[in-house]
């Protein structure tokens, strides 16, 4: 099915985002012609539609930000309690499950940044 796209967008770039862009369209499978050759539309539409927006990336690394924060909080309670002497033998078992979570949300960051979403708010 041919699209019919007139419609145009003029972007100005630096030579440094440029070259980023050229690289990262480069390595992008989805965005090359059939002959094998860079099509910078066709990459520049699939990070826009496709991959996800930059205020739904940053909204979720604010997310994961605040439970990371919020692990930490609990993390130090178990600590001071067993630096106090007074803890309970659960306090270690909740400590690895924060320290787990604390994993877990770390693994979901870098899979985000593997998906080249977090450049786009970075350059």
């Amino acid at each position: 099915m041919k699209t019919n796209r007139t419609n145009y967008v003029h972007l100005r770039l630096t030579e440094r985002e440029f070259d980023i862009l050229k690289k990262l369209a480069e390595e992008d499978i989805e965005s090359k012609t059939l002959d094998g050759k860079v099509n910078l539309s066709a990459y520049i539409r699939n990070v826009v539609f496709v991959n996800g927006r930059p205020k739904d990336m940053k909204r979720e690394l604010r997310n994961l930000n605040f439970q990371i924060r919020k692990i930490g909080v609990n993390i130090n309670q178990v600590v001071k309690r067993i630096n106090s002497g007074y803890f309970f033998q659960d306090d270690a078992l909740h400590l690895a499950e924060e320290l787990k979570k604390i994993e877990e949300l770390e693994n979901k960051m870098l899979a985000l940044l593997e998906e080249g979403i977090l450049w786009q708010s970075q350059s």
